[in-house]
């Protein structure tokens, strides 16, 4: 809380050298020459999708607010799974100039050549156009020598036609709405998966450690696998394995303790159901023999421990997880009569944990 102003200027401070980089960034980009698919229109169709896309993280996150976190977020690794083979070799499918060249009639050949004088490297350029509409421009770099040219360089363009522009397109935003399902719901999941006085470490600590080793060496390994299998679809088992592993947590260890704090939920219940059905007659005879016919004022009732609140208020939270709303709703009704008495920001997280079960509720 008291370094709250100084993460905010931090914030400021990186939106600010986003406005003050952004311009000269883009400018640099925009040059044909630097990258050949980068115009001026490029980042207004960035712009349009990245919209896009979160409208479907929001989507997602109210989707998740009705049917449960958990539901929306694995449904949405599991088509990640089981889609990202299929989808990526689709990819390179429209992408494979080769099968374009089966009929000699299908494609025309154009050779230039050009003398590069600073480099003294003699360019030969081959275009190439497919009956298909697409084209493929194939630089080869040459060494002029005394006695032969030896082949140094060699770039290569390949430009889509629209249909397959479009295709490839559509392919790379259903990918992008599997990460809206996991990511729309992964902020509100995170922040009630642990209590307020341990969640700052424990949900930024795993978060960051998952994205930065597992997320940051993806390109690495995806490229090892490549390297070592000779197979360019290689490098997509490492996030089809990172996911799997997800999903056997989220699917098997995650339910393991919802089912163990269910168990604890329904132990405690009938430990409390026991010990009110003992204390009864208890009560009834302390009443007989405390009877005073000359009707003096009773006794202050005593007031609850604020431990014993703060263990009543857990075993709320513990309830909400489950989604027991009846039951979560009468253990903080009991907190809020004693909790001014004891410790007001006791009735400060009641409150707000009561807010969240009308809303939970109403939706």
């Amino acid at each position: 809380e008291k370094d709250k102003a100084s993460n905010i200027s931090l914030i400021q401070l990186s939106l600010g050298l986003a406005w003050v980089f952004g311009a000269p960034i883009g400018s640099f980009l925009s040059n044909s020459h630097v990258v050949s698919w980068f115009n001026n229109s490029t980042p207004f169709f960035a712009l349009f999708f990245a919209l896009l896309i979160l409208l479907f993280f929001i989507v997602f996150a109210k989707l998740s607010d009705r049917i449960g976190r958990k539901k929306v977020m694995l449904t949405g690794m599991a088509l990640a799974v089981c889609c990202y083979f299929p989808i990526y070799k689709q990819m390179s499918v429209l992408a494979d100039w080769k099968s374009w060249e089966n009929n000699p009639e299908y494609y025309h050949v154009q050779t230039t050549t050009n003398v590069n004088e600073k480099s003294g490297l003699v360019e030969v350029i081959n275009r190439t156009s497919y009956l298909n509409g697409c084209k493929r421009v194939e630089i080869i770099s040459l060494e002029t020598g005394k006695k032969q040219k030896h082949p140094v360089i060699m770039k290569q363009k390949i430009y889509l036609n629209f249909s397959k522009l479009s295709y490839l397109g559509f392919l790379i935003f259903l990918q992008l709405i599997f990460v809206c399902m996991v990511y729309g719901p992964i902020a509100a999941f995170l922040v009630e998966l642990f209590p307020p006085e341990i969640r700052y470490t424990s949900l930024s600590l795993p978060y960051h450690i998952g994205n930065g080793i597992f997320g940051g060496l993806t390109p690495l390994i995806a490229e090892l696998l490549v390297l070592k299998f000779n197979d360019p679809l290689a490098g997509i088992w490492y996030p089809v394995f990172i996911g799997v592993l997800t999903l056997i947590v989220g699917l098997i260890f995650i339910a393991v303790t919802g089912i163990l704090l269910l168990a604890l939920v329904r132990y405690t219940r009938r430990k409390e159901e026991m010990a009110n059905a003992e204390e009864v007659p208890q009560r009834a005879a302390a009443i007989l023999a405390d009877l005073d016919l000359n009707l003096e004022p009773s006794a202050t009732a005593e007031i609850p421990a604020a431990e014993s609140l703060r263990v009543k208020l857990n075993l709320a939270k513990a309830y909400i997880t489950i989604e027991d709303f009846a039951a979560a709703r009468k253990a903080i009704e009991e907190i809020l009569l004693v909790s001014n008495q004891v410790d007001p920001q006791m009735t400060i997280s009641a409150k707000s944990l009561l807010s969240e079960i009308n809303q939970r509720s109403d939706s």
